[in-house]
C-alpha cells in the first residue's frame, strides 16, 4: 500500500468531547462596511444608530466610533419598510425603557420586531394581505399598517410579553367612503399613512396626547373607550390604582355618529402616576391616509371621522398656481391655462412640509409634485376676493415624459418657521436624464398660493440611488432640529452631508454638484484599491511597530451624527498582545495588515509595492497569494508577476538588507527602513503567477505553488532555492492549494547493550492539489514525489485541500 493510502486509512483518535450542532453553526461575529445589496435606511434617534436593510434579508446597524453589527432575518428577501419606534422614558409601563426597537416589513408581508442588543427577532406577525403602507406613531410602540384593500390597521408591540399584537381599532375602506361621501376606495391600496404633526407644539403636550392615544387605541369604538374611562375615573378614584379622578366635564354631552362617539367642545382631565393628561378636541389626534387613486383623507381618531378630504376634484389649477423648476433656468410660471384634471393621479410618495401639519407634499407617478393645504381653518381669499387654491403644483422638468417621484423628505432645520423648508426629491426629472437628488429651498411666508422657490441644487450621485434619510444632529434642541443627510447608493455606498455642507450647497444653486460628502469610512477597503486576496491569522506577537505606524482613523468626524452603540475597550499601551490579524492584498501590489483582536479593526501596517531605493520589475503586480507565520512574525507575499516577497514584521536588525534571488544570481541591497516591517528578500524564480504559499511548521522553509503547475521550496534562513519541480499534472493544471503536515515515523535502532529500540522522528511532506483534482505528495526536503492520486469521479474543478487532525 502506498504511503498516501496509509495516510488516508490512518485511524483517527476519538474526540475528547462529542460535537454538538452548536459547534457546527458558524455565525458572523463582526461585519465591516456596507453590504453591496443595501437598499433602505432607518434612524434611531434615541440610541443614535443607523439601520440599513438589504435585498437579501440582512440589516446592518451602524453607530459611533465605527461600531457595526449585522442582523439576519432568516429569509433572504428584501425589506419593504424599515422603521424605528421611539419610546418615551416617562411612561415605562407603556414604552420600552428608553431603548428604541427596530421594525421591518419584508416582501413576504411579515412584520418583524428586532432586539438590537441581542441581534435577533423578538416577535413577528405574518400579514394576510399585501402591506402597501407602514409607519410608526411618534413616541410610541404603535404602528399603522395599510394594505392593498384600503384597510388601515394598528399594531402594538408589548415589550414585557415580547408580542406583536393587532389592536381592535381599525379604519376600513367602507367607513372612509361613508364619511367622505366619495365612492368606496375598495381595491384602492393605501399607499401612505402619516401622523399629522401635533399642533400643541411642545414636547410635553405631545406626550400627553400620545399617552391618551395609547389607551384609546385599545378599543374598537369611542363608546367602548368612554365607558371604560368613566369607570376607571369613578371606580379607581378611592384606591391605589394607576388612574385617579381629577375631573370629568360633560361626558354625556357627546353627539352620536353611527354608534361611534366623539367629544365636541369638551375635555377630559385624568391623573396617571402624577402625569396630568389633557385632551382637547381642537388638539385631537389625526392621521393622514393616502390612497393609490389620489384620494387624501385627514382622519381624526379621537372624533372617529374625516375632517378633511383632498383629491383629484380639487385640481382646478390656474396658470399662476403652477411653479416650474426647469434645469438651467430661473424660476418661471406656466402661461398655458390648465383645464380640470379628470384623470386619476397615482400617488408614489408623500411627506409633511410644515411642522404644524398644514402643508403636505405629494409625489405622483407622472412626475408631478403637489403641495396640498391641509389646514382645517377657513380658506383665505385672494386679491379678487375669491377663495384661494388648496393646491400648488411643482414641476422639476417641463418634459412630457418624467420619472415618478419616488422619494420626498423635508428638512427639519427650517420646519419650525412654518413657512419654508428644504424639500428633498428623487425623481420628477425627464426620463433619460442624469440621476440626481434634487434639493428645493421653498418659501411660502405669504401663503401657499404665493409659494416661491429660492434655490435648487442637484446632487450628482455615485452609483444608482437606493435611499436617503434626514437625521437630526446630536446637538439639535427642541424646536430647531438641525438635520444631516445620508444618501445610500449602489453598490453599498453611504455618503453623509452635515448641515454646514448642505448650507454651502444651497448658497450656490446655479451649480450642479458632484458628491462633496463624507463617504462612510471602510475599515477594510475592498474596492479602492481592489482587494484580490485576504487572510485571517491567529497571532501571539507583540507588535513593537504598531506605535510607530499611523493607524487608520477609527473615529469619524466630530460632525458625524451617529454616536450609539457600545465601543470596544481598545487598549494600545506598549506590550499589548495582538491575538488576531487580518491581511489583505490589493491589485496595486500593496498589502495592509489590521489588528483584528477587537471588533473595531485598526490598521497596524501598510506595505507598499515598491522598496525605496531599489527597483525590481513586477513588484506593483496584483497580489495573488499570502501566508503568515505568527511564531516568527514572517509574512510571504506572492503576485501575478511570479515574485515572492518576504517580510519580518518585528524584531528587525539595525542594518537591514534585502536579498534579490533568481534562478541564476543573488543580489544584496542595503537600505534604510523607517517602519517596523522589513522586506528581507524577493524571489523571482518563474515568470508565472504565484497561486499558493505556505510556510512549513518549523518556519525555516516556504513552499510556493505556481499557476503553471510547478512547485518550489525556498530556504528562509539561507535565502536559497532548495528545489523546483517539473509540472505535477499532465494537463499543466495549476497548483491551487498546499498542505504540509508533520508525520511521526518510528525507526529501529540498537542501544549499547545490543537491544533494538524504537526512536520516533518526524517527517514533513507536501500535499499539493491541482485544479484537475490531482493530489501529489512530495518529500519536503528533496522534492521527490512520494505518491499521487487522481480523482476521476467528477468533472468539477478542485478548490482547496486541508489536513484535519495531527
Amino acid at each position: 500500500m502506498s504511503m498516501l493510502a496509509k495516510l488516508f486509512h490512518k485511524p483517527t483518535e476519538s474526540p475528547q468531547g462529542s460535537v454538538t450542532s452548536k459547534d457546527l453553526d458558524p455565525r458572523v461575529a463582526v461585519h465591516c462596511g456596507i453590504p453591496s445589496t443595501a437598499s433602505i435606511l432607518a434612524f434611531d434617534p434615541i440610541q443614535r444608530l443607523l439601520a440599513i436593510g438589504t435585498l437579501d434579508g440582512r440589516i446592518k446597524v451602524i453607530g459611533g466610533d465605527n461600531i457595526e453589527g449585522l442582523l439576519f432575518s432568516g429569509k433572504p428577501v428584501p425589506f419593504k419598510y424599515l422603521k424605528v419606534c421611539e419610546p418615551d422614558a416617562q411612561d415605562l409601563c407603556l414604552f420600552l425603557e428608553n431603548q428604541g426597537f427596530l421594525v421591518s416589513v419584508s416582501n413576504e408581508n411579515e412584520v418583524q420586531v428586532w432586539d438590537l442588543e441581542h441581534r435577533c427577532i423578538v416577535s413577528n406577525l405574518q400579514w394576510e394581505s399585501n402591506i402597501t403602507a407602514f409607519s410608526v406613531i411618534y413616541g410610541t410602540n404603535y404602528m399603522y399598517v395599510g394594505d392593498e384593500f384600503g384597510f388601515l390597521s394598528i399594531l402594538k408591540y408589548d415589550a414585557e410579553k415580547g408580542e406583536l399584537l393587532q389592536l381592535p381599532y381599525h379604519i376600513p375602506a367602507n367607513l372612509i367612503s361613508e364619511a367622505t361621501g366619495i365612492s368606496s376606495p375598495n381595491e384602492q391600496s393605501v399607499v401612505g399613512v402619516l401622523s399629522q404633526p401635533c399642533s400643541l407644539g411642545n414636547r410635553q403636550d405631545r406626550e400627553y396626547l400620545n399617552t391618551f392615544l395609547i389607551y384609546f387605541l385599545s378599543f374598537a369604538t369611542m363608546d367602548n373607550f368612554l365607558h371604560s374611562l368613566k369607570n376607571k375615573l369613578i371606580c379607581d378614584g378611592q384606591h391605589s390604582k394607576p388612574w385617579g379622578i381629577s375631573g370629568v366635564i360633560n361626558m354625556d354631552g357627546c353627539k352620536q355618529q353611527q354608534s361611534r362617539v366623539g367629544p365636541t367642545e369638551n375635555y377630559i382631565i385624568a391623573k396617571s402616576n402624577q402625569l396630568v393628561i389633557m385632551i382637547l378636541s381642537k388638539s385631537s389626534y389625526r392621521v393622514l391616509i393616502a390612497y393609490e387613486n389620489g384620494l387624501i383623507v385627514l382622519w381624526d381618531i379621537t372624533e372617529d371621522r374625516a375632517v378633511l378630504v383632498r383629491g383629484n376634484k380639487d385640481l382646478q389649477l390656474k396658470s399662476d398656481e403652477v411653479v416650474d423648476f426647469p434645469k438651467n433656468a430661473s424660476l418661471e410660471q406656466f402661461t398655458d391655462t390648465l383645464d380640470h384634471e379628470q384623470a386619476e393621479k397615482e400617488i408614489s410618495s408623500l411627506c409633511w412640509v410644515s411642522s404644524d401639519g398644514s402643508i403636505l407634499a405629494v409625489g405622483y407617478v407622472d412626475g408631478d409634485i403637489l403641495l396640498w393645504n391641509m389646514s382645517t381653518a377657513a380658506p383665505r381669499k385672494d386679491k379678487q376676493g375669491q377663495k384661494a387654491s388648496n393646491v400648488i403644483k411643482l414641476q422639476l422638468s417641463s418634459s412630457d415624459r418624467r420619472l415618478p417621484v419616488i422619494i420626498l423628505h423635508c428638512s427639519e432645520n427650517i420646519l419650525h418657521t412654518h413657512c419654508g423648508g428644504q424639500l428633498f426629491v428623487y425623481g420628477g426629472d425627464e426620463i433619460g436624464s442624469e440621476e440626481v437628488l434634487t434639493i428645493l429651498n421653498l418659501d411660502w411666508s405669504s401663503g401657499i398660493e404665493s409659494l416661491k422657490c429660492v434655490g435648487r441644487v442637484d446632487l450628482t450621485l455615485n452609483g444608482s440611488f437606493a435611499d436617503m434619510i434626514l437625521v437630526p444632529n446630536a446637538t439639535a434642541t427642541e424646536g430647531y432640529g438641525i438635520s444631516s443627510l445620508f444618501v445610500l447608493s449602489n453598490p453599498g455606498q453611504l455618503h453623509f452631508y452635515d448641515d454646514s455642507c448642505l448650507s454651502s450647497l444651497m448658497s450656490q444653486p446655479e451649480k450642479k454638484h458632484s458628491v462633496p460628502a463624507v463617504q462612510y469610512p471602510e475599515v477594510i477597503p475592498t474596492v479602492e484599491p481592489y482587494m484580490t486576496v485576504g487572510k485571517l491569522s491567529l497571532s501571539e506577537i507583540v507588535s513593537e511597530a504598531q506605535h510607530r505606524v499611523a493607524r487608520t482613523a477609527t473615529t469619524p468626524s466630530s460632525k458625524w451624527p451617529l454616536t450609539g452603540g457600545v465601543p470596544s475597550q481598545l487598549s494600545f499601551a506598549e506590550g499589548d498582545i495582538i491575538k488576531r490579524i487580518y491581511i489583505a492584498g490589493y491589485q496595486d501590489g500593496s498589502v495592509c495588515i489590521w489588528d483584528a483582536t477587537f471588533p473595531v479593526l485598526s490598521c497596524i501596517f501598510v506595505l507598499g509595492s515598491e522598496i525605496e531605493g531599489i527597483e525590481v520589475a513586477g513588484t506593483n503586480a496584483s497580489v495573488s497569494a499570502l501566508d503568515f507565520l505568527s511564531s516568527t512574525s514572517s509574512l510571504a507575499i506572492g503576485n501575478e508577476y511570479g515574485l515572492v516577497r518576504l517580510y519580518k514584521l518585528t524584531g528587525n536588525s539595525d542594518k537591514p538588507s534585502l536579498h534579490f534571488v533568481t534562478e541564476t544570481k543573488r543580489e544584496v541591497h542595503d537600505f534604510h527602513c523607517n517602519s517596523g516591517a522589513q522586506c528581507t528578500a524577493i524571489f523571482s524564480i518563474l515568470n508565472s503567477p504565484v497561486h499558493t504559499l505556505q510556510y512549513m511548521n518549523s518556519g525555516d522553509r516556504l513552499a510556493v505553488g505556481f499557476e503553471c503547475g510547478r512547485v518550489t521550496m525556498l530556504d528562509i534562513r539561507s535565502l536559497a532555492v532548495l528545489f523546483l519541480t517539473d509540472c505535477l499534472s499532465n494537463s499543466n493544471s495549476l497548483a491551487i492549494s498546499l498542505a504540509m503536515p508533520t508525520f511521526p515515523i518510528a525507526c529501529g535502532n540498537l542501544d549499547h547493550s545490543g537491544n533494538k529500540t524504537s526512536i520516533e522522528s518526524a517527517v514533513e511532506v507536501i500535499f499539493i492539489l491541482t485544479r484537475d483534482a490531482r493530489i501529489v505528495v512530495l518529500d519536503s526536503t528533496t522534492g521527490n514525489m512520494i505518491s499521487s492520486l487522481s480523482m476521476h469521479s467528477t468533472e468539477l474543478s478542485a478548490i482547496s485541500i486541508y489536513i484535519l487532525g495531527k
